[in-house]
């Protein structure tokens, strides 16, 4: 199976802005998972690490910016 990247990158970063953390959490787990360090995507995750209400979406974020050698 291929997967489009730029449409892949551009759904998770639309899922990080949801409202529910825990759609934004497997967001962030989709980005490691995917594994390309995209700079719309490493930006978008390193709001969610700083700055998310929920730990468990930075904690997440911060997980997935690692795997991509963003921190």
């Amino acid at each position: 199976m291929t997967v489009d990247h730029a449409r892949a990158v551009d759904g998770i970063i639309r899922a990080l802005d949801d409202p529910y953390a825990e759609n934004r959490r497997e967001a962030a787990l989709a980005a490691w998972h995917l594994g390309i360090a995209d700079p719309d995507l490493v930006e978008a995750l390193g709001r969610r690490a700083s700055a998310d209400e929920s730990e468990r979406v930075r904690s997440k974020a911060d997980d997935a910016l690692r795997a991509l050698g963003r921190r």
